[in-house]
């Protein structure tokens, strides 16, 4: 699914927003809950004091999120309008304001294309971990502030204090795993555990949603792959046997080395149907056009149109 928005914009965004799971965001001004936020949600908008002053963003909608159990992020500078709604990814020109709601010419692409999904998450939760959270207190500053509105862009941050946002992922991959029954020693332990516990309040979920693969050697998604990427896993029980199934595509989330080895941290396949049988699979991509299946040891770049053709067929596959 991929479609333009302008007519109606708002509309249409808060519709998907009400019928879906979890909501995040990475808006540049907020004055109006035009996603109907819930708790566990997040919203990374500039909340400096010049935003507040200026009546940009509105400190009191911010109280408001916060009372419901959102988590609210200040980048002060930030211009970007992205959501994420579940797996459906909205990048497009408008605030959540009523001026964008109701007199504004704007214009978005909604999309449900893996490659796009993945970076929009990979996006906002960069901006999250850079950007200080907001509590009450904060907020309640933030409401003393006498709003004096003006015309004209906000100040922006100094260039020093914006954000680094790495290169985001937006390719797919087929990659063989096996299964993994080693302990692993103390220092990738500790590293495991850090990781997770990070990317859980990075990304606000639970850590049975999170799952990582434990890479030797070296291959192309090592030297290529980014967090941001999405990856198809081909599954097999034992190193060397035949796989027996095949993993959704999912979001890569991070990746951290150690002695030489590679540990690469992917959201766990959820939905309807997370995973399906190898012959299925093979069935699948022959009815797709591809020739050569995968095997074992397969680790293998795929085309977007491709990749973006799995996911979609994926569930009447």
């Amino acid at each position: 699914m991929q479609r333009i928005l302008s007519h109606h914009l708002w509309r249409e965004i808060s519709a998907r927003s009400t019928k879906a799971k979890r909501r995040q965001a990475a808006i540049a001004y907020v004055t109006e809950d035009l996603l109907r936020f819930k708790r566990g949600d997040l919203l990374v908008t500039d909340a400096s004091r010049a935003a507040i002053r200026s009546g940009e963003t509105s400190a009191k909608l911010l109280a408001t999120l916060l009372r419901r159990g959102v988590r609210v992020h200040s980048c002060a500078g930030l211009h970007a309008k992205a959501i994420l709604l579940d797996e459906v990814a909205v990048i497009g020109s408008g605030n959540m304001s009523r001026a964008s709601r109701s007199t504004l010419i704007e214009a978005a692409v909604m999309t449900d294309a893996p490659s796009t999904v993945s970076g929009v998450a990979s996006l906002i939760a960069q901006l999250a971990q850079q950007s200080p959270e907001l509590d009450r207190d904060a907020v309640a500053g933030l409401c003393a502030i006498k709003v004096v509105r003006r015309g004209g862009p906000n100040v922006v941050a100094k260039r020093n204090l914006q954000p680094k946002i790495k290169p985001l992922g937006h390719n797919a991959w087929l990659v063989a795993v096996h299964e993994f029954d080693e302990d692993l020693v103390r220092k990738e332990q500790r590293l495991v555990e850090a990781t997770m516990a990070e990317l859980v309040q990075r990304h606000g979920c639970r850590a049975d949603s999170i799952g990582w693969i434990r890479w030797d050697g070296a291959g192309p998604f090592l030297k290529a792959g980014k967090p941001g990427d999405r990856i198809i896993q081909v599954y097999s029980r034992k190193d060397g046997s035949r796989p027996v199934s095949v993993l959704k595509s999912v979001a890569v989330l991070d990746r951290k080395r150690r002695a030489g080895t590679t540990f690469v941290f992917v959201a766990q396949p959820s939905g309807r149907r997370p995973e399906m049988s190898f012959a299925n699979f093979n069935r699948f991509l022959k009815k797709l056009g591809v020739g050569r299946p995968p095997g074992a040891t397969t680790e293998r770049l795929l085309d977007p149109s491709l990749a973006d053709s799995i996911s979609s067929g994926w569930n009447s596959a």
